[in-house]
């Protein structure tokens, strides 16, 4: 058979069998890679690499790369050649940037859309058991989200049944590395006790607790049920784990997870897809910060990274991802070590979701299950009306560092609703001592895909007369700040994270309606990035398949990055406009927070106007 020029073991899982010659030589190349798909059929993928013929007799190799760049293609895939050759041009640091992303490129659509339906099924079968038996339902969905209205406590409980799965894939992942976590088959044959038994001892003996804290805490209600009710719910789980037990990397558990939540509009939420998420990360960090050495392990960690709406952790995992591979790139051999300082030092994350908060924990333990986090900077802040107080999630930090915590919240998620916030670390979700607040450091990088397009379930779960407080209260305080409330709620995040960034060096990277480029109601919102930032980027996209950089929405949205000025450039914004200029603009229909609009991409007609 023969020994291939290069193999190359990808970090998610897959072989590569790369096939080399010089310039000119592209027949017998062909010829090689054919013979290569039958001795490797399992390959991931064969690549025919072409080296620039003028480095046959360079002295400087590098220099002879970097004037003449080599051509790759991908020749086969599990042994069955291609029907179109794609020549690329790059250097070597571009191809093994290709090499990383070919499981995605080649098979990851397909492979994500066949374990999102086995997923989906056995969520939907889990659920349907679940809502046969009412008390044990109620008591789930009440776990999720404090909620009274039919249609999201069947969401919530196929969200429950997405924590209980979830635990599940990362105990199967942690038992390939601890020798003293069973697999999720041999836990099996003890039933619901078991995982409980199993769970806690992962907690109490590895860590991992933001992974199976909320879990355990469903299966001490699913516990509570009859030993009938037990097993379906949970064997149709473990057959959809053992079913997609394949799918491993940050790029197709990540898609896979945002098709799971096509279903879960519940949440309010649009999350950003994987591929948006990494290309606005990749452009972040573009010739930014300048003249570091990300060879340096402890660079990264140096830097305060926040998302004001963290959903299940996207964007902040792109960060991670990218901050590691520009490491190796510099000739770093620490990933390890970054990668735990980053999620203990750098990352911050807010949301007013518990379930969400703990997938993106997951999410970023999931990346390397052999690091054990000694604290997680990830916080469930407290949303909602009591009496006249009124806390609205991540945005009582408009005009404020820090929250102050009014009530305890359990360990093990019994008052959920509480308005307190809670911070979900390596310890478990901990609310502070009495005095103590939630904080928002300086920050080096606000990346965010905030709440903009419709009610969520914020303002759904609550009781009408919570929901006017909440909206008063809000437009209170946006008349202090450059945002109005009937542009959406992104508006307000951009407002509360802008005085948070370092001047002259922090950083927006944003996902946002495209409205925001030229709508009326965004006024504000230019102006504040006009007056104390430099618009970097913006990107839209023109695929008329797809409009959005967020999954499962036809919403036109735009990236942009935008770098703070330095104190003396800053020039103070202009005064907002009256009260009834916004009347005027709700009157021309303008998409609204409060009603839950957005635009979609106008659509053109044969005779050239266009429709909405």
């Amino acid at each position: 058979m023969g020994t291939p020029d290069v193999r190359v073991e990808l970090q998610g899982g897959g072989l590569v069998i790369l096939e080399c010659k010089w310039g000119g030589s592209a027949k017998p190349l062909e010829d090689q890679l054919e013979r290569r798909l039958g001795d490797f059929p399992d390959a991931l993928g064969v690549v025919g690499v072409l080296y620039p013929s003028e480095l046959q007799h360079a002295e400087d190799t590098n220099a002879g790369l970097a004037a003449a760049p080599l051509q790759w293609w991908v020749h086969g895939l599990r042994g069955v050649a291609l029907s179109e050759r794609r020549v690329r041009l790059g250097a070597v640091d571009e191809l093994a940037d290709h090499l990383r992303t070919l499981p995605l490129q080649l098979e990851g659509v397909d492979r994500v859309a066949a374990a999102a339906n086995v997923v989906s099924y056995a969520l939907e079968q889990s659920a349907a058991r679940l809502v046969k038996h009412e008390r044990t339902s109620r008591r789930i969905a009440d776990i999720i989200a404090n909620t009274d209205q039919e249609r999201n406590q069947a969401a919530a409980i196929r969200i429950g049944c997405l924590v209980l799965f979830n635990a599940l894939a990362f105990q199967d992942r942690l038992s390939a590395v601890a020798e003293n976590v069973p697999t999720v088959k041999e836990t099996l044959h003890r039933g619901i006790s078991g995982f409980r038994d199993d769970w806690r001892f992962i907690c109490e003996h590895i860590d991992y607790v933001p992974v199976f804290e909320l879990a355990v805490s469903i299966l001490d209600v699913l516990s509570d049920a009859s030993s009938e009710l037990q097993r379906p719910v949970i064997d149709v789980l473990v057959r959809a784990v053992q079913h997609t037990s394949h799918l491993k990397g940050h790029d197709l558990s990540g898609r896979l997870f945002h098709t799971l939540l096509s279903e879960a509009k519940f949440t309010g939420a649009y999350y950003t897809s994987v591929p948006a998420a990494t290309l606005l990360a990749r452009l972040v960090f573009h010739d930014w910060p300048p003249k570091v050495d990300w060879g340096d392990h402890e660079f990264p960690a140096s830097l305060n990274v926040a998302d004001l709406a963290c959903g299940t952790g996207t964007l902040l995992l792109a960060v991670a991802s990218e901050a590691e591979r520009r490491h190796k790139e510099a000739g770093g051999t620490n990933s390890t070590h970054l990668h735990k300082a980053m999620v203990e030092q750098a990352l911050y994350g807010y949301d007013v979701q518990l379930s969400a908060v703990h997938f993106a924990a997951t999410s970023l333990a999931m990346l390397n299950p052999e690091i054990e986090f000694d604290r997680m900077n990830f916080y469930v802040m407290p949303f909602g009306a009591e009496g006249s107080h009124v806390s609205l999630g991540s945005l009582d930090f408009l005009g404020a560092d820090s929250v102050p915590v009014q009530f305890a919240l359990s360990p093990m998620g019994a008052n959920i609703g509480t308005l307190d916030p809670a911070r979900v670390s390596g310890g478990g979700t901990q609310s502070s001592a009495e005095g103590e607040s939630a904080t928002l450091p300086n920050l080096d990088l606000a990346i965010m895909n905030p709440p903009y397009t419709r009610p969520n379930l914020m303002f759904g779960s609550l009781p009408k007369a919570d929901r006017q407080k909440i909206q008063k209260e809000m437009t209170r305080r946006l008349k202090s700040v450059q945002a109005s409330a009937t542009a959406g709620m992104g508006a307000a995040f951009v407002a509360a994270a802008a005085p948070r960034l370092q001047p002259g060096e922090g950083r927006l990277g944003l996902v946002l309606p495209l409205t925001v480029c030229t709508g009326r109601s965004w006024e504000q919102t230019r102006s504040l990035i006009e007056h104390n930032f430099t618009l970097d980027i913006v990107i839209t996209s023109h695929d008329p398949r797809r409009w959005s950089f967020s999954d499962s929405t036809d919403l036109s949205e735009a990236l942009l990055i935008a770098t703070r000025r330095p104190l003396k450039h800053i020039s103070p914004p202009p005064p907002p406009p009256p009260p009834a200029q916004d009347n005027v603009r709700k009157s021309l229909g303008e998409p609204g927070w409060s009603s839950g609009s957005a635009p979609r991409r106008p659509r053109c007609r044969n005779d050239g106007t266009s429709e909405i």
